[in-house]
């Protein structure tokens, strides 16, 4: 991106007259920036007006460039956070859901009958005999035959029961919850950066404008 005498002189003419829009719609136009980062470029410059020497081509290149990244850069980190917080919402949404539903339910009894890698259990509820099989295969088993287990049963509908075990009853809330780790810590880093960036954005036009 060339900056020839003419826009320099346009754009000093801009910001010497307070015409701020022009100078951002000015900026938008010739340099290919997005709004937010023409706007923080402009409000820079215009802070530095009663200091430093003539603006200098160099200078507003790289004022664009750093601009221009902190934008994508901004976007992305409110991405990556905006599917964190979903992610990590959904996984205590869930979580205090589970609790909630199960804190009604009956804690019976019943005994591993089958498979002890993804047991299968078998309980009683009122002299009628159940069985339930677990959500999660674990190998090493978890479980021996004939060992007892708590469980949880919907008294209102014996066939509704879950073993009661932390991760039967958690297991997906956690997998939201480390997945929402990869999003949130992402884009709490892209937040600094970005930060960064504008700070250079502010350095590179620091002696920009007399």
């Amino acid at each position: 991106m060339a900056l020839t005498p003419q826009q320099k002189e346009h754009i000093q003419r801009l910001l010497y007259e307070d015409r701020k829009v022009e100078a951002v719609r000015y900026l938008v136009e010739e340099f290919g920036l997005g709004l937010r980062e023409a706007r923080l470029l402009v409000d820079t410059l215009k802070k530095q007006q009663q200091g430093g020497g003539p603006m200098q081509p160099s200078e507003v290149r790289a004022s664009a460039s750093s601009a221009q990244k902190s934008g994508c850069i901004g976007l992305v980190g409110k991405l990556f956070l905006a599917i964190g917080v979903v992610l990590l919402g959904s996984a205590v949404y869930l979580a205090a859901n589970k609790y909630d539903t199960l804190s009604d339910y009956l804690t019976v009894i019943g005994k591993v009958v089958q498979s002890p890698a993804q047991p299968v259990v078998e309980y009683s509820v009122e002299g009628e005999t159940y069985s339930i099989q677990a959500a999660i295969s674990s190998n090493p088993p978890s479980y021996h035959l004939g060992e007892e287990v708590q469980v949880r049963v919907n008294p209102q509908d014996p066939y509704d029961a879950i073993i009661d075990s932390f991760w039967e009853k958690y297991l997906t809330s956690v997998i939201l919850a480390f997945m929402s780790l990869f999003f949130l810590l992402p884009g709490i880093i892209f937040v600094f950066v970005v930060r960064k960036l504008n700070f250079v954005v502010r350095h590179n036009t620091k002696t920009t404008l007399p």
